[in-house]
């Protein structure tokens, strides 16, 4: 436990402190005790994200649906995001075979207990395709297998109104998603009867985004939109509110099978059922929910949860607690005052009274330092100093929190009897007192949150892909990469040309100087004669 480690090292950088950790390192009780002590702390799994989504902030998002609403209006489309029938989100998603190990029953005292694989490969996973309406209905989801031909039985055990893709990966490809668009999609729209313009939100990968699928989509009334990029995890339906659940069923289903087919393998032909049975839960008021909660319909960018967003620096206090905590009055002592300001100050602050009235900070400061001897104001004064015990949101806050100090609840003994005798501090602890020169900056460190570096210059695309705006973009990229590679080809045979001419010339003057050995030879057999 990152706790305990913490405590640890703490006591290994302040021996001094009193405690009975046998070897400075708390044991579970204390850690039990700890979470008791502090009811507002409790143990969550995080949600891993990569350090580009880290970056993403409030302002990236509001700029995304700004540009969504502009770019909608253009196209006169944005009618349509006020149907939730006409609003969709479509992902793919992998589904393991043999998801990870769960807790089993096994004799106490054993030390090898094992799990037999019910595949020839534990590691093999398929992507499915799936899509949602704002409304909560399904579309048909799509199966990629990992085929150059897909086999007659696979095909057979996938529910008829489903579709089975295939590439050489098994992943989603440009060619897929395209064939997905014009075969399923299309369907549900037209057994639906789905009014267009649709909406369809799919993340940026660039399969999702290539001048074939946006021209298909342009012809059968589908406006397709790229989400903000690194932001799926806040504003994708499918992973706000669908993929979780869906997989938690997906694992649900696995056992089942297993349990009604003991000796059996599973094989390819058993994902369609399984899947099917993990499908059938309704999650209607899940995906409405989720639709909602990421700005989607409503199209709505004030219903997003922002506080998943990590690219900022500081935080405001969340809980009330954190509020109470962060409104505490810390206690000043001259001790920590005289650290504070230094030792030129403190013989400053010993100057006549003259000296003071012409610098009115000295004066604040003096009236400060003559609470402290023993002269305390009915007053509140705040200082900026440091606290280690309340911490809010990063570790700049230790460094930059102006925290309120209530001097009237300092409770100072008189030092001396003279008030401008500067007052003599021990520097050595009282005995049972928890001071130390350690700080828990030292130990405690809190993470900083992802900052882009800003140097990295790109012309970003519009997101929707079926604009004439991306259109026209695409196919000004398509026109510079075509003549980059006509002038790389160009180029290419030049080389050819010039190394052709070079070996001409080499192969020439290897020629020429041949000849000229053979002519010279007769002369030199003469001459070796004739000497």
């Amino acid at each position: 436990m990152d706790v305990l480690l913490s405590v640890k090292e703490f006591q290994d950088k302040a021996p001094e402190r009193e405690h009975s950790f046998a070897n400075n390192l708390p044991g579970t009780k204390w850690y039990r005790l700890f979470l008791k002590r502090h009811p507002n702390l409790s143990e969550r799994t995080p949600e891993g994200i990569t350090r580009a989504a880290g970056n993403v902030s409030e302002q990236d998002i509001r700029k995304w649906f700004e540009e969504i609403r502009v770019i909608l209006e253009e196209e006169g489309a944005l009618e349509a995001l006020k149907d939730p029938d006409r609003v969709g989100n479509g992902d793919e998603s992998n589904f393991r075979l043999c998801p990870n190990k769960s807790f089993v029953l096994a004799e106490k005292g054993a030390k090898d207990v094992y799990e037999v694989s019910p595949t020839s490969d534990d590691k093999f996973a398929v992507t499915v395709m799936f899509a949602y309406t704002a409304s909560g209905k399904r579309v048909e989801p799509m199966i990629i297998f990992p085929y150059k031909r897909v086999p007659a039985a696979l095909v057979k055990s996938v529910p008829p109104a489903w579709g089975i893709g295939r590439s050489d990966s098994g992943w989603m490809t440009a060619e897929t998603f395209y064939e997905w668009i014009s075969s399923i999609l299309a369907n549900f729209l037209e057994f639906n009867k789905i009014k267009t313009p649709f909406i369809l939100f799919v993340d940026g990968h660039k399969t999702h985004l290539t001048r074939e699928t946006s021209s298909l989509c342009k012809e059968l009334g589908i406006v397709l939109i790229a989400l903000y990029p690194n932001a799926t995890h806040i504003l994708q339906p499918c992973d706000v509110a669908a993929f979780r659940p869906l997989k938690a069923a997906w694992s649900r289903a696995l056992l089942e099978w297993r349990r009604k087919h003991p000796h059996d393998s599973l094989t390819k032909e058993c994902i369609g059922p399984i899947l099917n049975t993990a499908l059938q839960k309704d999650m209607t008021l899940s995906l409405v929910n989720g639709f909602r909660v990421t700005g989607l319909h409503p199209f709505n960018p004030d219903a997003v949860n922002y506080k998943k967003c990590k690219g900022h620096v500081n935080r405001a206090p969340e809980t009330e607690a954190e509020q109470q905590q962060a409104d505490l009055p810390v206690t000043l002592t001259m001790t920590n005052f005289q650290d504070l300001v230094g030792e030129e100050i403190i013989r400053s602050l010993q100057s006549s009274a003259p000296e003071l009235q012409d610098n009115a900070a000295l004066a604040a400061l003096h009236r400060v330092y003559s609470a402290l001897q023993g002269k305390p104001r009915e007053e509140h004064v705040t200082v900026a100093v440091v606290s280690t015990e309340s911490v809010a949101g990063s570790s700049q806050a230790l460094d930059e929190s102006p925290m309120q100090v209530d001097l009237s609840l300092v409770r100072q003994e008189p030092l001396d009897d003279d008030p401008d005798d500067p007052p003599e501090v021990d520097a050595e602890p009282r005995p049972g007192s928890s001071a130390s020169s350690v700080s828990l900056r030292d130990v405690l460190v809190w993470p900083h949150s992802p900052k882009r570096k800003g140097k990295r210059k790109m012309e970003r695309m519009p997101y929707v892909t079926t604009s004439k705006r991306w259109r026209e973009m695409q196919e000004e990229k398509d026109r510079k990469k075509k003549e980059e590679e006509a002038e790389k080809e160009a180029r290419k045979e030049a080389r050819i040309a010039k190394k052709a001419l070079q070996d001409a010339e080499k192969a020439a003057k290897e020629a020429a100087a041949a000849a000229r050995r053979l002519q010279a030879a007769p002369e030199r057999r003469r001459t070796r004669q004739t000497k």
